[in-house]
């Protein structure tokens, strides 16, 4: 039969100078096998200020770990991208980010946020940490490098640390891409660290 499994309501408005606002609900199926009603988080409620090559967000804000990656595979709504779908880290979250083109070839990001994500409130101490960096050597041909950490807010749990490393090349016929990502002490335990691998064309 036909189903709708998720949907999104968004707005948008510039104000001009560089300064714009944006609101997206997020509306899914609930995680419960047996729970067929639906459940509306908010996915983005954010400020952004633009002026030259700075760019600088705060709010309910998305995630920069793996958003690169999802808007060059470009597919994101056939299958979720490696880390989304191993839960590496969560597509958005209350915090600020900022990011500066440096040049036409290499760009940097830095983001602290919650570290829960944008389907918990804040109900522990802890930030996660983020530093991006993104190459373009030659054109279409594209590198992404990125590390974050999330402290632990529990004695006894141990920090989790990612590292992702991208690389794609994007012509007007094909696309094709490789990414690394690695996660120590994954759910805050100590040495349950995780690791993959995954590679596209198109």
């Amino acid at each position: 039969g036909f189903e709708l499994d998720r949907s999104y309501l968004g707005y948008e408005y510039n104000f001009g100078k560089g300064v714009s606002v944006k609101g997206v609900l997020d509306i899914g199926q609930s995680s419960s096998v047996n729970d067929y009603n639906h459940i509306a988080y908010i996915k983005n409620a954010l400020v952004k200020w633009n002026i030259g090559n700075f760019t600088l967000q705060g709010g309910m804000i998305g995630m920069t770990q793996f958003s690169y990656q999802e808007k060059f595979w470009g597919y994101r709504y056939i299958y979720k991208s490696f880390q989304d779908q191993y839960k590496f880290g969560s597509s958005a979250d209350l915090g600020v980010s900022a990011s500066y083109k440096f040049c036409d070839w290499i760009s940097a990001d830095a983001i602290i946020v919650n570290g829960e994500g944008y389907k918990k409130i804040q109900v522990k101490d802890g930030f996660n940490y983020g530093l991006g960096m993104t190459l373009t050597p030659v054109k279409g041909f594209q590198i992404r490098l990125y590390g974050g950490l999330n402290e632990a807010a529990e004695e006894g749990k141990k920090n989790t640390m990612n590292m992702a490393a991208f690389v794609g090349y994007k012509t007007e016929r094909f696309t094709v891409g490789a990414e690394y990502n690695y996660m120590w002490n994954a759910s805050y335990k100590q040495d349950a660290d995780q690791y993959g691998y995954s590679v596209f064309a198109s």
